[in-house]
């Protein structure tokens, strides 16, 4: 394990890496970066700590209720060396150089993340040309196409980049805020009624997104989203969100970090928050734009893109994510659009559906939350194993997924 930060404009981006239980001089580099949260809603928006991903999903570890660490034997760590990063400047453990060095663009952003990648190789030489993945979840759907795009447009010596994977991802609100009435109607939260009248809010919430203007979006998208909600957990609507706005008790994993052993350990000073809320004020503009064309730009440029969406997840749910993905405007769109979903069967275990046609792929988690990682781990490594395969270009599945092609995700 190691921790460390690379020099950014004046500010400094913090970074935890574990290197791979698997074959660490061979396994490829993969970068985790978490999304965020609106605090004072609970829907969606930059500015969350990629700490939460190793801690609470995919790490080779988990906040046991103790306050002690546990192993976690569903770490992607088994398939890739994984690299955690804060993304951006001001966010976790990351440094800006004073209350005017946060973003103000998804393309800031990407700049940085460049300048980050290239001082991550300079501080680690071996994993020059390693096959590189790029993943992320939730407002990482944001974030991830316009970093990729920049890593296509502005090629970094050493990094070889093969793919992209986003979960339960946040990329466009033109059609991801309208299906929240039509999620919510197919899984009987709602009524006839309330269904009609949430369609026609709807259609103002477009206009107000077309407006470019948050105050408008804020006035009228919100506020329809979260009365749709009412009490049900944004992440998993099975639960009820019994701790606004997170719906997740986050005092143990914030005092585990703020811990002075922890910290030393990590080899940082100041006391570590979960989100950023003023990464969130800059890039609210940004925030109610489409990260489409970038998406599909990236897919022509030849970059492998998988989507996985757990679909008990209200807040980015796979519904809307199917209709945003089929909405990419890329050479082999018409195909994928009518490309039919296959049940992706393992050792006789339904773990989902997905369709796929040639650089971009589509798979619906059963059972599963916005972060798949943590409430599906078994199901969540699976689909990485895969993806990783697919990303480094061995097309075939891992041992214990079905041989027909017709039932192979990334065949």
């Amino acid at each position: 394990m190691y921790t460390g930060r690379v020099p950014i404009g004046g500010g400094s981006m913090f970074f935890v890496f574990f290197p791979s239980r698997g074959n660490a001089s061979h396994d490829a580099l993969t970068m985790w970066l978490t999304g965020g949260d609106l605090p004072d809603m609970g829907l969606q928006g930059p500015g969350c700590s990629s700490e939460l991903g190793w801690i609470a999903e995919n790490g080779p570890f988990t906040v046991l209720p103790n306050g002690t660490l546990a192993l976690n034997e569903y770490s992607w760590t088994a398939a890739a060396n994984m690299l955690f990063v804060d993304l951006s400047l001001g966010v976790g453990w990351s440094h800006t150089k004073g209350p005017d060095g946060y973003p103000a663009t998804e393309e800031d952003i990407a700049s940085d993340m460049g300048a980050f990648l290239e001082g991550f190789l300079s501080l680690f030489p071996d994993f020059h040309d390693r096959p590189f993945v790029l993943a992320g979840e939730s407002y990482a759907g944001h974030y991830i196409p316009h970093i990729a795009k920049h890593l296509v447009d502005s090629p970094i010596d050493g990094l070889n980049f093969k793919g992209i994977a986003i979960g339960n991802g946040w990329t466009n609100p033109f059609v991801q805020f309208p299906s929240f009435a039509a999620f919510a109607y197919a899984n009987e939260m709602i009524d006839d009624a309330t269904f009609a009248e949430a369609k026609l809010g709807y259609g103002l919430c477009e206009e107000a997104l077309r407006s470019g203007k948050w105050d408008a979006v804020d006035a009228t998208c919100y506020p329809l989203t979260t009365r749709l909600l009412g009490s049900t957990s944004p992440y998993d609507i099975r639960e009820q969100c019994e701790l606004p706005p997170y719906c997740h008790d986050m005092d143990g994993i914030v005092s585990f970090f703020n811990q002075k052993e922890v910290k030393e350990a990590l080899h940082v000073s100041q006391d570590w928050t979960s989100c950023s809320n003023e990464l969130h004020k800059n890039l609210r503009t940004d925030s109610i734009k489409s990260s489409g064309p970038e998406l599909s730009y990236v897919i022509d440029a030849g970059v492998r893109v998988l989507l996985y969406y757990g679909d008990q997840d209200f807040m980015c749910n796979w519904m809307g994510g199917l209709e945003m993905a089929k909405q990419l405007e890329w050479d082999h769109a018409e195909s994928f659009r009518a490309s039919p979903f296959v049940e992706w069967v393992v050792d006789g275990h339904q773990y989902g559906a997905y369709k796929w046609v040639d650089k971009l792929s589509f798979l619906r988690v059963y059972n599963a939350s916005h972060m798949v990682p943590m409430s599906s781990p078994a199901a969540s490594l699976r689909v990485f194993r895969e993806c990783i395969e697919w990303q480094t270009g061995h097309c075939h599945p891992t041992d214990g997924a079905t041989s027909n092609k017709e039932t192979a995700i990334f065949m």
